[in-house]
């Protein structure tokens, strides 16, 4: 079994450009009840702030990531400002520029392992992804 939402027509728009609309949807099936989705709802469209070096880094909805532009080598330290508000759950942090994974990273301090990472190459060149399966509604650092 599965739904498919069809009516975009009334879905507000994302960007408009030109003769061009952009609109963001999820479609998907769960087995648990639609208030377990309300953290992984807000996470999305309340993404906490994440800072590295007093400087915020963007959050870009249409990759629900975090894109980070530094022309310094790590070490890095994110700090994510999450709260029942703006909880954190699965974050996805873009590194631009970058085609080479850490082994390790640290979760306020300890050693965090858990992490997958992957390249994507495009024309303008690579670009890390580091997805964490971290869910917190505190705030907490990451060492890359």
């Amino acid at each position: 079994p599965s739904h498919t939402y069809t009516a975009t027509q009334y879905n507000a728009p994302h960007a408009m450009e030109g003769g061009k609309m952009t609109k963001l949807m999820l479609c998907g099936c769960t087995r648990g009840d639609a208030a377990d989705l309300l953290p992984l709802a807000k996470s999305w469209l309340r993404a906490p702030v994440m800072t590295c070096s007093g400087k915020e880094v963007p959050y870009d909805v249409t990759q629900r990531a975090y894109v980070f532009q530094s022309e310094v080598d790590g070490p890095h330290v994110f700090r994510v400002e999450a709260s029942p508000e703006h909880p954190a759950i699965g974050l996805c942090i873009i590194i631009p520029g970058k085609s080479e994974a850490p082994s390790a990273l640290k979760v306020d301090g300890k050693e965090f392992t858990e992490f997958k990472a992957g390249v994507k190459i495009e024309w303008d060149g690579p670009s890390l992804i580091l997805w964490l399966p971290i869910e917190s509604d505190k705030a907490f650092e990451i060492q890359i």
